[in-house]
């Protein structure tokens, strides 16, 4: 199975609005593509954007089961696609249908401003969570732009690293990584790494250590030398580079207003 992808949906006509904003070749492809272009998982984009203090819009960019109101209220947002599957039961072909993503109007990326939300109050006590819902996303798309702006770096992106480890973890049950000769790691490296006393050495029918398996529940588990080895060498370019495709993407649909759908799937 691939990564999770995000894919745009444009109109003809706002394909038109958007020729005549004068907007560059590139920003138009960028809309026609496919993110993130690395192969990470819904449960790894989720966390990325978690990290990046973005747990909501991390949620609505992904197929995760709410947690509490307000996950409830984005998730009613998105339009769930389902494909029909075949199996065999008691020696039967039988059929069941499976989610195989899901549809969100590019309009919840839109700026929620102040006066709207003063007007939420004639709807009732019982839509709190989804005026949360709406004003959290906001918030936290701001965030990501500004984070963005700042070429993700600075004070706010401290720590980043384990707080990814940290989401990782609390969605899949563990944090489980692999440091290799393939990833450009020396066996003198992973031999020093080793001695620490974390991971699971691989070694290679010569005898020689080409990997070590490593694997946590919480960041503060990993040794700070592994954790460095693990962002330096193989994460650091993926997660930030994800980081700053979505944020573009995201920015260019919340500012132009180009009525897309986007499509979540893997």
């Amino acid at each position: 199975m691939g990564g999770w992808v995000i894919n745009v949906l444009i109109p003809p006509s706002s394909c038109k609005q958007l020729r005549e904003l004068g907007l560059p070749p590139s920003v138009l492809f960028r809309l026609n593509g496919v993110l993130p272009r690395e192969q990470l998982s819904s449960a790894e984009v989720y966390a990325l954007l978690s990290a990046a203090g973005c747990p909501r819009l991390g949620f609505l960019l992904t197929n995760l089961d709410p947690r509490d109101p307000v996950e409830t209220a984005i998730n009613s947002w998105k339009q769930w696609l389902t494909v029909p599957l075949k199996y065999e039961k008691d020696g039967e072909t039988r059929m069941m249908v499976g989610p195989c993503g899901f549809l969100v109007d590019a309009c919840y990326l839109e700026p929620f401003d102040e006066e709207t939300i003063e007007g939420w109050g004639k709807w009732g006590e019982g839509d709190s969570a989804e005026l949360d819902a709406r004003v959290t996303v906001d918030h936290e798309l701001k965030r990501l732009i500004e984070l963005a702006e700042a070429g993700f770096e600075g004070a706010a992106m401290e720590g980043f690293f384990d707080r990814y480890i940290d989401a990782v973890a609390e969605i899949e049950g563990w944090y489980e990584d692999v440091l290799s000769v393939h990833l450009g790691c020396t066996e003198e490296e992973l031999r020093e790494l080793a001695a620490l006393g974390v991971g699971e050495p691989v070694w290679a029918p010569d005898g020689s250590l080409v990997a070590l398996k490593v694997r946590a529940k919480r960041a503060s588990e990993l040794p700070a030398e592994v954790k460095e080895t693990l962002w330096r060498r193989r994460w650091k370019p993926i997660l930030l580079g994800t980081l700053k495709d979505i944020a573009g993407l995201l920015a260019l649909l919340r500012f132009v207003g180009a009525g897309a759908i986007l499509l979540f799937g893997c």
